[in-house]
């Protein structure tokens, strides 16, 4: 559709090339988040992990530098026609929420962790040049400002730490150099929680990879409770299916049916009822 667009504009008179070129991958990783959020919630078939393909529609330096963006359709199993315009209007609306003066209580629609972890970086300017940062789409013009870092940080900063578990299924979400990335995805609330695993026991976690597990250790957590990392320091793993007992193993450990087989056992329950 024709107004299925976004621009991000970079304002600043000696933006670095390679500020620009971190700011533009921020921001797309941003939309390709929103994107998979999006799509896991209508319903997509497990094949398809984003509905839209982004298209640059125009480029224009000097100051300000704009990049408009154009979403189509990323295939023909895109979950619905209109999932372009709701992922633009997803990143509007979380954006101008964030931006609020108030202290953000919740993520917005359709934002997670990561996607707060992507605005972080886009506002971050440190020396690179960049000294305002707005998005644009047909609906909002959101400018960042500090506002949106407050509330970025009342999430993404630890404000303690404790010993405590988590119980989810790990996963590896990097691999940078000879270092592996890990993370838990907790059952509860399904967030992806980074995992800080000392390389000398990353084999014990490639073992159980993609497996149920606890994972004990000491937690960061945010202002509000939430967990944001944790730094193993013991790790149980769930029994599979193929390890746990049968019925023939746990009735033969209890003697629940004397000197009967199971089948045995139980035709004679059903008789005596």
């Amino acid at each position: 559709m024709a107004d299925s667009i976004i621009t991000l504009r970079l304002e600043g008179d000696q933006i670095s090339a390679q500020a620009l070129q971190h700011k533009i991958k921020v921001f797309l990783d941003l939309l390709v988040n929103v994107d998979r959020t999006v799509t896991k919630e209508l319903d997509a078939p497990e094949t398809v992990s984003r509905s839209v393909t982004w298209l640059v529609q125009s480029i224009h330096s000097g100051s300000p530098v704009t990049m408009t963006l154009r979403a189509r359709p990323a295939s023909d199993e895109a979950p619905i026609s209109a999932a372009e315009d709701i992922i633009i209007r997803s990143v509007s609306t979380g954006l101008a929420t964030i931006e609020s003066a108030a202290p953000l209580e919740r993520l917005p629609h359709y934002f997670d962790f990561p996607t707060l972890e992507h605005i972080r970086d886009l506002i971050r300017t440190e020396s690179d040049g960049v000294t305002g940062i707005t998005v644009i789409t047909p609906d909002q013009t959101i400018s960042l400002s500090s506002a949106t870092e407050r509330n970025v940080e009342r999430f993404l900063r630890p404000v303690y730490e404790n010993y405590s578990s988590v119980e989810g299924t790990i996963q590896m979400v990097a691999v940078s150099g000879q270092n592996l990335h890990f993370s838990v995805r907790d059952r509860l609330s399904e967030r992806s929680i980074q995992c800080i695993v000392p390389k000398s026991r990353q084999p014990e976690v490639l073992a159980v990879f993609d497996q149920r597990v606890i994972v004990e250790g000491r937690v960061r957590v945010n202002r509000r409770g939430d967990v944001l990392a944790i730094k193993m320091e013991r790790l149980i793993p769930f029994l599979s299916d193929d390890q746990l007992p049968d019925i023939e193993d746990v009735a033969g450990a209890f003697d629940l049916t004397g000197d009967k087989s199971v089948a045995e056992h139980l035709e004679r329950l059903r008789d005596a009822s």
